[in-house]
This record gives C-alpha cells, sequence and structure tokens, in this order.
C-alpha cells in the first residue's frame, strides 16, 4: 500500500511538469539570441572566421542546458522520492575525490562539482555541434535527433566515464537508466540539437545546410 502512494505521488509530480517540458522547447527556440547562423562559406569546416561566433554558441548553449540539466537532476530526485536532494553537486565531485570524502565536503566541494557539471555539459555541446555538419543522417528532425543524443550522452557517461571516475561501481538497472537518458534527451539533447540546427541553419526536413 505505501509502495502504491508513493508511486501515485511519482505520477502526480511527473505530470505536473510534463506541460512545463513541452512548452519548455518551443520557448527556448524563440530565445535564442546569442546563436545567429553564419552567412558565408561551407560549414563542414570550421576557419578563423567561424570560430569567434561558433564558441559563443558553443559555450552559451553549454551554460543553458547545464543549468537544464541540473535542474532536472534534482527535480526528477524530488519525483521520484519525495525529498529534495541536497548533495547533488558534492556527488559529481565525487567522480574526482572519492564519494566519501566529497559527501563531507562544503560550498568549495559543491563549486567544484558544479564546475564539473558545466564542463562536461560543455563538452557533449561541443561534440554535437562539430558533429552535426559532418553526419549528414543527423539534419532531419532536431527534436529525433536531440533526444537521441541524450541516450548517447548518457550511455557514454554509464558505460566510459563513470566507470573511470572515483563514484563507487552501481548496479546498471535498465529501467533507471532508460529513464534518466529520457531525461537527458528532454533537458540537454534537444536544447542542444536546437541551438545547433540553429546555428547551421539547418531547416525543417531539410537535407543539406544552406549557406
Amino acid at each position: 500500500m505505501a509502495t502504491e502512494n508513493v508511486q501515485d505521488a511519482s505520477r502526480k509530480r511527473f505530470f505536473i511538469f510534463t506541460p512545463i517540458l513541452v512548452h519548455f522547447w518551443s520557448a527556448f527556440e524563440s530565445v535564442l539570441i546569442w546563436v545567429r547562423p553564419p552567412s558565408y562559406g561551407s560549414l563542414l569546416s570550421l576557419n578563423h572566421n567561424h570560430m569567434k561566433p561558433f564558441f559563443k554558441a558553443v559555450l552559451l548553449t553549454g551554460l543553458f542546458v547545464g543549468v537544464t540539466d541540473i535542474i532536472a537532476a534534482h527535480v526528477s530526485t524530488w519525483i521520484q522520492s519525495g525529498n529534495f536532494p541536497t548533495k547533488v553537486l558534492q556527488y559529481i565531485a565525487g567522480g574526482a575525490l572519492g564519494l566519501e570524502t566529497s559527501m563531507k565536503g562544503g560550498v568549495g566541494v559543491a563549486l567544484l562539482g558544479l564546475a564539473f557539471h558545466f564542463f562536461i555539459a560543455t563538452w557533449w555541446t561541443l561534440v554535437f555541434f562539430v558533429a552535426l555538419p559532418k553526419l549528414r543522417f543527423l539534419q532531419f528532425n532536431k527534436y529525433i535527433v536531440g533526444f537521441f543524443y541524450g541516450y548517447v550522452v548518457g550511455a557514454c557517461m554509464s558505460f566510459i566515464v563513470l566507470p573511470l571516475s572515483a563514484l563507487p561501481d552501481s548496479p546498471f538497472v535498465i529501467s533507471r537508466a532508460l529513464l534518466g537518458w529520457s531525461i537527458l534527451g528532454a533537458v540537454l539533447g534537444i536544447p542542444i540539437a536546437i541551438s545547433a540546427y540553429r546555428y547551421y541553419n539547418i531547416k525543417p526536413n531539410a537535407q543539406a545546410i544552406t549557406g
């Protein structure tokens, strides 16, 4: 009975945030004032004329999805447990310091975890921005591509990055992983794809990059 009540509460919290998430993507796209499509040359190679707007778009998009991802981490934990987490940043810092040390840390350790978090978010943003003009099969639907990019990020973090970190091993649960990767797709992958499609001026259902 208690388990059913917890599940019901989790479902209610989820449905509260679902409409917000649906409107989030269109609102994000409408305020992308920092991403201006280049109007010259081929974008298959980045020359010095492209570097400044390119890195501006990457850094600001990385900052944005870093914020949305860390918010989602807190909200998803609250949805599942009913308790608001207070040590997420210390947990992230545990990837370098070890969990036993990091969870005892204060503001300094939290700031270290925040720095790691934004570095990772910006790195995955950069990977997508570099890959998009080179991999033509990615240029068809920013929402689908972005969503499944979240799965790519989640899988790489789960099977490559986390095992190499100082965090303790944890059992891989497919249902939990799929939920986490879906959240990454929604709050990280899709915003990155929206921003990158705008930067490269890829129109919906377009098959090529236009100058």
